[in-house]
């Protein structure tokens, strides 16, 4: 799928929450998938994002394995997120996508082949 549709199928999911609504979903997610589909939703936009953001820094790693691992991240979070512990689903999503993020990066340690210049051809 392409960047550009599947940006544009998240926001034609995407709904705004109040934090009443959000922790009345929350309360009823491990019943009611509907409820965490709904949490999931809430955030998909934001998880593509913070996903682009690491993109753009990265460029020899394709958009959709940052979106697709930032996707993974979201699920975490939102199985994780408990109100009653304080902070917002949007804050715990934040900072789960982006030690995901970063752990992605260090575990493949890509290498990246440069043409060698002249003065670098010389020295081998």
């Amino acid at each position: 799928m392409s960047d550009k549709v599947y940006k544009d199928a998240i926001q034609h999911k995407y709904e705004l929450f109040t934090s009443d609504e959000l922790m009345e979903l929350n309360s009823i997610k491990g019943i009611d998938s509907d409820a965490r589909d709904k949490l999931i939703f809430s955030c998909l936009p934001l998880a593509y994002s913070i996903a682009t953001r690491f993109y753009s820094n990265n460029k020899y790693i394709e958009v959709d394995d940052f979106v697709q691992q930032a996707n993974l991240a979201l699920l975490r979070a939102v199985d994780k997120w408990e109100p009653s512990k304080g902070g917002t689903l949007n804050t715990l999503a934040t900072y789960v996508i982006t030690n995901e993020l970063i752990n992605m990066l260090g575990r493949n340690s890509y290498q990246v082949n440069l043409k060698l210049n002249i003065s670098q051809a010389a020295m081998r």
